[in-house]
C-alpha cells in the first residue's frame, strides 16, 4: 500500500474508489457504491455547482490543488463528506481502491506500491548526458536513460544521487545545480517517484566510465533528446529542472 500526505479539508473516514472528475462532468451512473472523487483544481467550481445542487452522491474528495475554492471546505464540512487537498493527481487511476481520513489529511491507496528513485540529469556546457540501458538491468532495457536507481531506506534522495553518480559513471565530484520537484509516474500498481537533479561535471567530459547498467552514452543538446527511446519520467524530470527536453 502506498500511505500519501495531504491537508485536512474536512474531517470523516471514508473507503472507496477514485472516480477521476474530467470535464465531462461527474460520472454519476457509473461511479459504484462507495465513490471517492478526484478533483483538479479546474474543475472545482463545477464540482462545486453540483454539490450545492445536491447532485453528488455520498462520497469522500480529494482537491488536486493546494489552494481549494473558497468556501469548498465549509460545503463539504455541512455536507459531512471527508475531504483532503494538497495532494498530486499522477498518483491515482480510475478504479483505485483508497482510505481517506479527513481528519488527519491522509489517504491510503490499498493497491499501489510506491518506489522513490532519483534521477541525476548531468550537463556539461550545454550538452547532457544520456546513457542506453543494458539488457542486464531488470526494466527498460535498451532505452536511453539519465543516472538512476532506488532510494534505499533510511538514505536520502541526495545522497542516493551522488551514490549513483559514483557507482554508475564513476563521477566523484560533481557540481549540484539544481533539485526538482519530485515527478510521479504510474505504472500499473507501481507508482514511481523521482527525485530529479542537475549536475555540472564542469568540462569532465573524458571522465565518464560506464558500469554494467549501460552500453553506450551520449552529449545531447536537450532538442535532441527527441531522436532517442528514453525511459518513462525522463521528461518530466527536465521540465520539474526547467529543462525543455523532447522525449521520443
Amino acid at each position: 500500500m502506498l500511505n500519501l500526505r495531504g491537508r485536512s479539508l474536512a474531517s470523516g473516514h471514508y473507503s472507496g474508489t477514485i472516480v477521476l472528475v474530467s470535464e465531462r462532468g461527474i460520472p454519476v451512473a457509473d461511479c459504484g457504491e462507495h465513490p471517492v472523487f478526484g478533483v483538479r483544481a479546474g474543475m472545482q467550481k463545477a464540482f462545486a455547482d453540483r454539490l450545492k445542487s445536491g447532485q453528488v452522491p455520498g462520497c469522500a474528495v480529494l482537491i488536486f490543488c493546494d489552494d481549494p475554492l473558497e468556501g469548498i471546505s465549509d460545503m463539504l464540512s455541512s455536507a459531512e463528506i471527508p475531504a483532503v487537498c494538497g495532494l498530486r493527481s499522477s498518483f491515482f487511476e480510475n478504479g483505485d481502491r483508497v482510505v481517506v481520513e479527513g481528519d488527519l489529511g491522509n489517504v491510503t491507496l490499498s493497491d499501489v506500491t510506491g518506489r522513490r528513485v532519483v534521477n541525476c540529469i548531468v550537463k556539461s556546457g550545454e550538452k547532457f548526458l544520456l546513457l542506453k540501458r543494458s539488457d542486464r538491468v531488470g526494466s527498460f532495457q535498451g532505452k536511453w536513460a539519465a543516472v538512476s536507481g532506488y532510494v534505499e531506506e533510511g538514505e536520502s534522495p541526495e545522497i542516493t544521487a551522488y551514490r549513483e553518480l559514483k557507482e554508475e559513471i564513476s563521477l566523484s565530484e560533481p557540481l549540484l545545480l539544481k533539485k526538482g520537484d519530485p515527478v510521479v509516474t504510474r505504472k500499473g500498481t507501481t507508482a514511481w517517484i523521482s527525485y530529479p537533479f542537475l549536475f555540472d561535471v564542469h568540462g569532465g567530459k573524458e571522465d565518464i566510465s560506464l558500469d554494467w547498467e549501460h552500453t553506450e552514452y551520449r552529449w545531447v543538446l536537450p532538442q535532441e533528446m527527441g531522436e532517442f527511446e528514453t525511459v518513462p519520467g525522463l521528461l518530466g524530470s527536465l521540465h520539474s529542472l526547467g529543462i525543455s527536453g523532447r522525449a521520443k
